[in-house]
């Protein structure tokens, strides 16, 4: 049939050429000359936007301009669905998700995303739905799932994506170093934020009503505690249901008599007996047994306990930095953070160790997702679109990303403008519970900080804590 058509086709040509004689002919060449010279100019365009491989415009230009003109991007422009498993239940999480698929869909139009929130259960559902290989195209992991994921074989190893994409490029050198690769040496999950620190949040408007002291040390702190108690009034809302924000607590204790705090204890630098170590964990179990957190704290989640804070109806609240956006929102110039926690009466040892991370874990990509090698080029977009609008929308400085070419719509509070000054200070040699390295300590302490929470006794803690880490290492 093909052959046939060819054949009608040089002899329709052959007729026309014996008719028009050389007025045809000039016509003809005129047209193939202008032909070439469009070919040419396509090739040289196609050759300069090549050479942009990385930048946004270039992905703009792939995508309204070269989509269709050949096979492969004919395939690749055609209508697709992904599901993104993340955080979006408040503002802060929601704002920076809805900006990034908005900036996703003028680069990649043929790209949708639904987003299925992430429960905020310690990360419990997403490692029972990657143990079994039943994960969203993509997802938020951490680097106690990663072992999982990959024992599974549910998350897509990104090393050659780094590169290509030019992201690997884009991040920040410290974020590159310390957050990309897992110990293995490769890369399973996208950061979005670089070193974050958590901090001890307090509404000054409640202190000066109650007549209670904003604490400076430890037995002031306890004397904060006990005076809100007696009036009725939870101290510190926690979402103990998850384990992290515990050990947030736990390290503004053990940092400030070993900076390592719990990631030391991890790693075998020193026991939960020893004797510093020890008073440090019986001051936060004191403040506990003062009544520092509400009733049933481990039964809350993230948005009933900062609910309570953001109310107006406790004076204190640990959560990490990203809470400065909607405490500034809720409580205006009546929130603050204290400089340095008031977890010891000695001055001037460790103040600015910070509980926090630097943590390896963030985007994972499905091992089946479809068409992967677009899902990539997602990936490397939603991340990058994901910390930008942190930052433009929402003012967050932890970007893993440089924000120098960004315009931040939003003045900075003044929470944020004293934690630019402060991270000057800061360390964060710790980690969370979610990310000390050894899996089996992990989980398990995580339960103890729990159950220390519920009421378990400090020196039973402590016997548990030691017997813990003699057998996650035989």
């Amino acid at each position: 049939m093909r052959r046939k058509k060819l054949y009608s086709v040089i002899l329709a040509a052959a007729m026309l050429v014996s008719m028009t004689g050389c007025a045809g002919s000039s016509k003809s060449t005129e047209k193939e000359t202008n032909a070439q010279t469009k070919a040419e100019t396509s090739a040289e365009t196609s050759a300069e936007t090549s050479t942009e491989a990385g930048t946004q415009d270039k992905a703009e230009a792939d995508t309204k301009e070269n989509a269709g003109t050949d096979e492969n991007q004919t395939d690749a422009a055609e209508p697709i669905t992904y599901k993104l498993y993340t955080h979006y239940s408040t503002d802060d999480e929601k704002i920076p998700v809805d900006y990034a698929l908005e900036k996703l869909s003028e680069v990649m139009p043929n790209v949708t995303i639904e987003v299925e929130p992430q429960a905020n259960d310690d990360g419990n559902t997403i490692k029972s739905r990657i143990a079994v290989g039943d994960v969203p195209d993509f997802f938020n992991v951490n680097i106690n799932q990663l072992e999982i994921a990959k024992e599974a074989e549910s998350i897509m190893e990104l090393d050659d994506m780094l590169a290509s994409t030019g992201l690997k490029d884009k991040y920040l050198p410290s974020v590159v170093e310390n957050q990309i690769y897992y110990k293995d040496g490769h890369c399973y999950a996208l950061p979005t934020g670089s070193s974050q620190v958590d901090l001890l949040f307090y509404n000054k408007e409640l202190f000066e009503q109650n007549g209670v002291k904003v604490p400076e040390n430890y037995t002031e702190f306890l004397d904060a505690v006990k005076a809100f108690r007696d009036k009725g009034i939870d101290p510190i809302p926690t979402f103990a249901k998850e384990s992290w924000p515990i050990g947030a607590y736990f390290d503004m204790f053990l940092q400030r008599v070993h900076p390592e705090g719990m990631l030391g204890l991890n790693n075998g630098l020193y026991k939960a007996s020893d004797a510093d170590v020890s008073d440090a964990i019986h001051k936060a179990a004191d403040l506990i047994a003062a009544g520092c957190f509400q009733e049933g704290a481990t039964t809350y989640d993230y948005d009933a306990a900062r609910s309570m804070f953001e109310t107006g109806k406790t004076p204190m609240f640990i959560n990490g930095e990203w809470e400065i956006s909607d405490a500034t929102e809720a409580l205006g110039d009546k929130c603050d953070f204290l400089d340095i926690f008031p977890t010891s009466d000695e001055k001037g040892k460790n103040d600015y160790a910070m509980p926090g991370a630097a943590e390896i874990g963030g985007v994972a990509i499905s091992a089946t997702v479809e068409e992967p090698e677009q899902a990539k080029q997602v990936a490397a977009y939603l991340v990058e679109f994901l910390a930008e609008g942190s930052y433009v929308k929402l003012g967050r400085i932890d970007s893993a990303f440089s924000t120098d070419n960004l315009t931040c719509e939003k003045e900075l509070s003044p929470m944020t403008e004293k934690l630019l000054k402060q991270k000057e200070n800061y360390s964060v040699p710790s980690t969370v519970t979610h990310a000390l390295p050894n899996n089996e300590f992990s989980t398990g302490f995580g339960e103890l900080l729990q159950q220390l929470v519920a009421g378990m006794d400090a020196d039973e803690f402590i016997q548990n804590v030691d017997k813990l880490y003699e057998e996650s290492n035989e």
